[in-house]
């Protein structure tokens, strides 16, 4: 007979909805990613593959998406001197 573990043995458990940390706070409220823990999927060749995708039927053709790694890396850092910016000009504004 199978029987589920007690509520007092859960405890300590996490529940794996996959969405675990990826790194660690700094005592300055910024955010360090922990190159270890970030996930990477390794996606098999489906070019053989008979399975389609399901698309909806609304979807326009010919648009195609792809992400440049160049610019999205010069969007993020964009970012985030902008972020780092705002809280200093908060942080000046705070203080008077």
């Amino acid at each position: 007979m199978c029987m589920g573990l007690e509520f007092k043995q859960k405890i300590g458990l996490k529940i794996g909805t996959g969405s675990g940390s990826m790194g660690w706070h700094t005592k300055r409220g910024g955010y360090k990613i922990d190159l270890k823990k970030v996930r990477t999927y390794v996606v098999p060749n489906l070019s053989d593959c008979p399975y389609l995708p399901y698309v909806e039927p609304k979807a326009k053709r010919g648009i195609k998406y792809t992400i440049d790694t160049d610019k999205y890396l010069e969007f993020a850092n964009t970012y985030i001197k902008k972020s780092s910016e705002n809280k200093l000009m908060i942080a000046s504004e705070a203080k008077n």
